[in-house]
């Protein structure tokens, strides 16, 4: 079994790769960490932990409130299907830049804790089946709102 440690990362990255070895060598297989509504702010996170190799991670997409802002803002408006699933398309093609092509993706966290349209709709998300696993990764057209 695979333990990952959840942990919170300055969006500047800044994580160090010794603490990563550290961390590693404690039996962690990787982190759980929260990929942002913006990806440039996430893009010098996921560059650090790049750098070392055989760490896995759970990538964390729409967590919180599962809004656009979270956790930047508090109060933006819901991710909808359509947007989600294109979001978490943009974020596989960017870790997959970085090597991480057979990623954990967990899409919220606490959905009791989601904002309205989400805990409303818990299945949503896959009963619209418009996110795709695909191996390659690559970009497929999502179907119009």
């Amino acid at each position: 079994m695979d333990v990952f440690l959840n942990v919170g990362i300055r969006r500047s990255g800044n994580i160090g790769n010794d603490l990563v070895l550290r961390l590693r060598g404690m039996g962690f297989a990787g982190f759980r960490i929260g990929l942002s509504h913006d990806l440039a702010l996430t893009e010098p996170v996921v560059k650090e932990l790049a750098r070392t190799r055989g760490a896995r991670h759970i990538w964390l997409i729409a967590g919180g409130k599962m809004t656009r802002g979270f956790p930047a803002k508090i109060g933006d408006e819901p991710w909808n299907e359509v947007a989600l699933a294109h979001h978490t398309l943009q974020c596989t093609e960017m870790l997959a830049r970085y090597g991480f092509t057979e990623p954990i993706i967990q899409f919220g966290n606490e959905p009791d804790l989601a904002h309205e349209y989400w805990r409303s709709r818990p299945r949503a998300l896959g009963e619209k089946e418009q996110v795709r696993a695909s191996p390659s990764l690559r970009a497929r057209r999502l179907p119009e709102e």
